[in-house]
């Protein structure tokens, strides 16, 4: 045996898994055992050290003060289904009794006890009341159990202990170890007290979390000083006694001292100011700290939350902030973080180091060395043991034997790995599993792929590099800078390592950057910035002056993870990983399109192209006329264009016929050569990868293989088993045409594994469709747009820009109206440094055309027959206002029908879930994604939840979508109605269903009927996108193995009446209900109204909160969100102005920074006046909508003020032309009427500098 095989990697959970992993190492042994029990293996190596505790909070709008909220209508994420406990808020709350109570005390709540109760009084001051109901499958076995909370008390459950692999050992759920495993985790947490820390957070559902960046939020720390005992339901019977471990629950009080000791962040003091929110929020370093509810802390996380807590306290004690007296609280935290170092002490690994080698032996004598010779003495006498296998000095316990087979098993550890295990990784707090995948030789495994001495060298690579369960189980930078560079107190830093060392230097660099999610580099003045922002919150003893200095004296060191380049902008820094992804795109793409064009085995002639997009049996081929003709032949010249290509895109507006040109093409393929032509189709989502394999087959294209490009990135070894992505050491997939279909939604990441894992050899044509206008990738760059504005400039005959609107001349075919096109055109925004066929590509002028549709959308109500706007001023009363309008709709508008709302949404829903959909920007609020899910509920299911209840908040008949993806290594069961047979199948995030029960749950409707029978336990969804295909989740479901199967609601579905914009992205429903909120805090975005509108295939209504300022507002340039992300592809540099990233501080609607004139207007023209207007210290608005006194409205070019006078200025274009000329003549008589005197103009012409000027001197002296 060599020594290498005496260490295997960490890859799954589970212990036959592990044993196969890991093999039959002293590692191996190690993980096993303390695998085999988890939580009592955890506690032993926590040994002497202080246990501390997560405890999620419910979100509370009044700082968890142990009272109602002041507007409790207004929270909206305490009913969320990231809420805290799962959905009890949500089924529970009376929202018209709290509004009643609001503000009220615990001790004047009139006997109602909030279902917010285990969390409200984390920093109460008094006693306040709280419940628990007993679960639905009691069955009435067990009633309702009222106690009363301390003072900053919360109840505590910890998810992960109770759900553990030990719980169903014998295939089924047991409840008595259930209660073991929850008393395991509290035991530590009691011996602590008073010396141990609670840390509060909270889930997903709060104010700074969106679907696209979900993020957990640390509320407030304070010191434990009382855990109580163990509670049951009241009058439980025998049954339920006896299933369920005596009718206990889960939940454990914790008090604190608070407020004589701790910290609350005031966020209750800026509930409406999300950017002050942001700017002090703590977001934990490592989200797995917050997961599954409450978690055990050790000293070093703990040490790390608290400096994190120390930052913010210094902030706004720098900003300010009255409603505290900072300075002591930031008192405590220095005196609690010096506490805990003490308790840490040197080696806080030393026990876990002990374990992973297999010498869990040790681990109680390890702990008697801490305490009565210290860390230091307790690591040299544990290894000088180990290497000279002479235990006799230890006052162990161990045999001959068992001494000597330890010290052998460590002696055949490889010598890097006994020194990583000796020197290294006894000084860090690691997991037991993060260790083995460090110390083991497979460095892949755990995404470390250096050798231990060069991590002895610099450990700070482990967070630079290490990957664990997925691509957020990072090693923080605070981690092992915390093992470097300890307290002085408790010893010295790792040899050879300084506070300005360039490895600490260049960690850091690497953690901000790959924590910003957009850009792919950043300028480095920028990111100095930042990191002396870090360095501050740190304790003086371990602060370092970082400058820009160091990236040029440093470089050769820093060259290992970043890249450096200068620029006309100065320094900019790259995760040398980003910038390689950037050159290796760019260099496939640049091969592809340099080939000679494709010479076809079969000719094609453009009969064939006219044949395959001309849609004889359609009703535009029947109705369109010579519009129809122009857009077919639009689409074949582009297809014949495209065809010969190597490299090509696609490109256009929703609705102009990119599926279309897919399918022509892949016509093309075929007739040219041959059926068998191997062909691809990938997607970037499975729910794109579904739709374009449905309009394949609508085409009668069948066999083309279509699927998500992960799918195919596994299938080709490109994945790693935590889901990251290879950059070597996959199978090259041999395709020859390969389609990418929703390009747009390609973030570079994505897009350079998928091109590492094609041979490009075999490939003779990639084509790249999309629709450029929709929102950015969530991930990092904006790769399509930049490979658009390269083709289009550089190579125009493999772009192929499709501008003719099918959709448009459907619509006006059916007599259905065409106002969602020409609104969604408003919102299309061009990157000012994009250019086509080498014409400048600056978006024009708004037009009087525009304007009149804008005055249309302004007036409200029916704009054309596709087009409904509805404005809104009440926030509590917008769900009213957006259901009566979803069922005027359902009802077909012209009916008087008042019927029961769960038949009309049952029926209408029935054969189409995805008919009438909700859209709205944002995840919270009164507009956001789950009050308007709970609003709806309660309108349609709640007489259904009072007979049968929810399962995480969903129950029978409601719309669901799924949220994660199950795909063929992760599917889930169903039931093929066709077959009559279970079956495995794969869901994909964002398909939409709705719930129904099984056939033998039946007797649910009895329950339903007449209040008595079985609750909901399970149900089956069916998705839009499976027939005959129903998927079962909860409890018990149907499956095809021996042992009964879950499967958690929570984790797989949410409510689906209302879905974020994001999360439409891809689909298609025929009735969308679009919410755009007058925001300042969160400005929607061109993009993001451009995707809500272009959802919709038939109908939109549109709910604008206000006026129309909301809706415009969007059209701005500078809440554009594509041009803000940073790319350097294709040998240019895009630079998002930092003036429009940091904008607090000047912006307001209509205000132009003098810095920012062509990032924010849409012509040179107007550019030129704006400067002029600067240059004259003249303040002006850029299309600042203006009412006049019948309601109507204009949107003059600049609003002026000059000497105390108001002036609208506006620049003709087009007066050449008859119908500009009429809008115009028209526009000016509506300025004479409202604003006599008020109106001057520019003309477009050679010389508009001279006549601007001009006209702003003639203004001036006439003021």
């Amino acid at each position: 045996m060599t020594r290498s095989s005496q260490i295997a990697p960490f890859a799954s959970k589970g212990k036959a898994g592990n044993r196969k992993r890991w093999g039959s190492g002293s590692i191996a042994r190690g993980l096993l055992a303390c695998h085999s029990s988890t939580f009592d293996c955890g506690s032993r190596i926590r040994g002497h050290m202080t246990t501390h505790i997560t405890a999620r909070l419910a979100w509370h709008d009044d700082g968890w003060n142990g009272a109602i909220c002041r507007k409790p209508e207004r929270n909206t994420y305490c009913v969320g289904c990231k809420s805290y406990p799962g959905d009890v808020i949500a089924r529970e709350r009376d929202l018209a009794l709290e509004q009643r109570l609001a503000g009220r005390a615990a001790s004047k709540l009139e006997g109602y006890v909030p279902p917010c109760s285990y969390s409200y009084n984390a920093f109460g001051l008094d006693e306040a009341p709280a419940a628990a109901n007993p679960p639905d499958f009691f069955f009435g076995g067990a009633t309702r159990h009222k106690w009363s909370l301390p003072p900053a008390t919360v109840s505590t459950w910890p998810y992960e202990a109770m759900y553990s692999d030990e719980v169903r050992q014998s295939g089924y759920l047991d409840n008595d170890i259930r209660k073991d495993l929850v008393n395991k985790f509290y035991k530590p947490i009691e011996d602590d007290c008073p010396n141990n820390l609670i840390f509060y957070y909270v889930n997903y559902s709060n104010p700074l979390s969106e679907d696209n960046a979900p993020r957990y939020v640390m509320i407030g720390v304070s010191r434990i000083t009382q855990v109580s005992e163990e509670r049951r339901y009241e009058n439980v019977n025998e049954n339920v006694g006896k299933r369920y471990a005596g009718g206990m629950i889960w939940a454990r009080d914790i008090s604190s001292a608070y407020p004589e000791e701790g910290v609350r962040l005031p966020y209750h003091r800026y509930r409406d100011d999300l950017e002050t929110l942001e700017s002090f929020a703590v977001i934990p370093e490592r989200a797995a700290l917050c997961k599954y509810g409450s978690k055990h802390l050790s000293d070093d996380d703990a040490i790390g939350l608290l400096e994190q807590f120390l930052a913010k306290v210094r902030l706004l004690k720098a900003s300010g902030d009255i409603s505290e007296d900072w300075n002591i609280r930031e008192a405590w935290l220095l005196k609690s973080i010096a506490g805990l170092w003490k308790h840490r002490g040197l080696y806080p690994g030393l026990l876990t180091t002990l374990t992973v080698i297999g010498a869990v032996q040790l681990i109680d004598t390890a702990k008697a060395l801490c305490i009565k010779q210290g860390h230091a003495a307790a690591h040299a006498a544990i290894f000088g043991a180990l290497e000279t296998g002479d235990f006799r000095g230890l006052a162990t316990v161990l045999t001959p034997a068992e001494s000597k087979k330890i010290s052998r098993s460590w002696l055949l550890l490889e010598d890097g790995a006994r020194l990583l295990l000796r020197d290294i990784l006894p000084r860090l707090e690691l997991s037991a599993e993060a260790m083995a995948a460090i110390a083991s030789k497979q460095w892949t495994e755990g995404g470390v792929e250096v050798r231990p001495e060069e991590i002895i060298k610099n450990p700070y690579l482990l967070c630079e590099l290490y990957c664990g369960e997925d691509a957020s189980d990072r090693i923080p930078w605070g981690t092992i800078d915390r093992g470097v560079l300890p307290s002085p107190d408790v010893g010295a830093p790792l040899a050879g390592i300084d506070y300005n060392d360039a490895g600490r230097f260049r960690a850091l660099c690497v953690e901000h950057l790959r924590q910003e999610p957009k850009h792919n580099f950043r300028l480095a003045r920028d990111l100095i910035v930042e990191i002396a922002q870090r360095m501050e919150r740190l304790p003086a003893w371990k602060q370092a002056t970082f400058s820009e200095r160091y990236f040029d004296v440093d470089a050769n060191i820093l060259s290992g993870a970043l890249t450096l380049q200068s620029t006309d902008e100065g320094q900019i820094v790259y995760l040398k990983s980003v910038f390689e992804d950037e050159r290796y795109v760019e260099e496939v793409l640049q091969r592809l399109v340099t080939r000679p064009s494709i010479e076809l085995r079969r000719p094609l002639i453009m009969a064939d192209w006219n044949s395959w997009v001309h849609k004889s049996g359609s009703m535009l081929a029947q109705q369109g006329g010579a519009d129809y003709r122009d857009a077919t032949r639009e689409q074949a010249g582009i297809c014949e264009r495209l065809f010969l290509r190597p490299l090509s895109v696609v490109t256009g507006a929703a609705g102009t016929g990119k599926t279309t040109v897919i399918q022509a093409l892949i016509h093309a393929v075929r007739r040219s050569e041959g059926e068998g032509a191997n062909i691809l189709v990938l997607a970037p989502t499975g729910k794109a990868a579904d739709r374009a394999r449905e309009v394949l087959e609508d085409a009668k294209l069948q066999r083309v293989e279509t699927v998500t490009v992960h799918s195919f990135l596994a299938r080709h070894g490109w994945l790693n088993d935590n889901l990251t992505f290879k950059r070597r050491g996959g199978k090259l997939a041999e395709v020859g045409t390969l389609v990418l279909d929703e390009a747009s939604m390609l973030d570079l990441e994505l897009a350079a594994a998928l091109m590492r894992a094609v041979n490009w050899q075999t490939v003779r044509r990639l084509i790249l469709v999309g629709d450029a206008n929709q929102l950015p990738p969530i991930g990092r760059g904006r790769v399509f747009a930049d490979v658009i504005r390269w083709l289009s400039t550089n190579y125009p005959e493999s772009f192929g820009r499709l501008t003719i609107n099918l959709r448009q001349l459907l619509t006006r075919a059916r007599g259905e109206g065409s106002a969602i096109v020409e609104l969604s055109r408003l919102f299309i925004l061009q990157d000012i440094e994009i250019t086509t066929d080498g014409k400048d590509d600056w978006d024009q002028p708004t037009s009087l055309a525009e304007e009149k549709l804008i005055e249309r959308i302004h007036a409200g109500g029916l704009v054309d027959r596709d087009l409904d706007v509805v404005y809104w001023d009440d926030p509590q009363r917008l769900a009213d206002t957006l259901i009566g309008a979803i069922e005027t709709k359902m009802r077909g508008g012209g009916s008087d029908d008042k019927g029961r709302p769960d038949q009309l949404w049952r029926t209408s829903l029935e054969r189409d879930p995805t008919a009438f959909q909700i859209l709205t920007p944002h995840r919270g609020e009164m507009h956001g994604v789950e009050a308007l899910n709970e609003a709806c509920q309660t309108h349609i299911a709640d007489f259904v939840i009072s007979r049968v209840g929810a399962i995480d908040g969903i129950t029978l008949n409601d719309k669901v979508i799924q949220i994660c993806n199950r795909p063929k290594s992760n599917p889930i069961w169903a039931y093929d109605n066709n077959t009559r047979e279970k079956c495995r199948v794969e869901i994909f995030n964002g398909e939409i269903g709705i719930v129904r029960n099984f056939g033998f749950d039946n007797r649910l409707w009895e329950t339903i009927r007449t209040g008595y029978g079985p609750r909901l336990k399970r149900f089956a969804v069916q998705f839009t996108r499976k027939p005959g295909i129903t998927v079962g989740y909860g409890k018990d479901v149907p499956h095809g193995g021996r042992y009964l199967r879950n499967e958690r609601v929570e984790d797989n579905l949410e409510l689906a009446y209302a879905v974020s914009i994001h999360k439409a992205q891809g689909s298609e429903f025929a009735h969308t209900f679009v919410i755009i909120p007058a925001s300042h805090n969160r400005p929607v975005s061109a993009e993001l109204i451009y995707t809500a509108l272009t959802r919709a295939s038939r109908h939109c209504t549109l709910l604008i909160e206000r006026d129309i300022t909301s809706l415009l507002n969007a059209r701005r340039r500078e809440n554009a969100q594509t041009p803000q992300i940073n790319s350097s592809m294709f040998g240019y540099l895009h630079l998002a102005k930092q003036q429009l990233l940091e904008r607090r501080s000047w912006y307001e609607s209509g205000k132009i920074h003098e810095a920012l004139t062509g990032d924010m207007l849409r012509s040179k023209s107007e550019v030129i006046i704006a400067n002029l207007l600067h240059e004259r210290g003249i303040p002006f608005r850029y299309e600042q909508p203006l009412f006049a006194g019948d309601g109507t409205i204009k949107l003059p070019d600049f609003t002026v003020t000059i000497a105390g006078r108001t002036f609208f200025w506006e620049h003709l274009g087009m007066l050449d032309q008859t119908n500009y000329a009429e809008d115009w003549a028209a526009k000016e008589a509506w300025y004479q009427r409202w604003f006599p005197g008020q109106l001057v103009t520019t003309k477009e012409s050679g010389r508009l500098s001279r006549d601007a000027e001009g006209l702003v001197t003639k203004l001036s002296s006439a003021a």
